[in-house]
């Protein structure tokens, strides 16, 4: 893929329930030119499997990349952290 020309940023902490429907629906807009950032806050975030599923999801499809922070950083500290990681000149929340 060309360079993204939006980053779609997502912090997840035991998110499950509404994981699968937030990314199906990302990747059903009709521009196509993003990736989709999903960072798991901490491994306590991950406690539902949130961290497995956001793999699983990468495994197909390139435009998606999870992060996992070590600890919980918070809302606030994890979307600045995504920003600093985001791709495209664009970041959409």
């Amino acid at each position: 893929m060309k360079h993204p020309r939006v980053t779609v940023l997502t912090s997840i902490y035991n998110g499950l329930p509404y994981l699968k429907e937030s990314i199906e629906s990302t990747l059903k807009q009709s521009m196509k030119e993003f990736e989709l950032l999903l960072i798991i806050d901490g491994i306590e975030g991950n406690k539902d499997g949130s961290y497995k599923c956001a793999l699983q999801y990468a495994s197909r499809d390139s435009r998606i990349r999870v992060i996992l922070n070590e600890q919980n950083l918070g809302t606030s500290r994890t979307m600045n952290k995504g920003i600093e990681l985001a791709s495209a000149p664009y970041v959409a929340r």
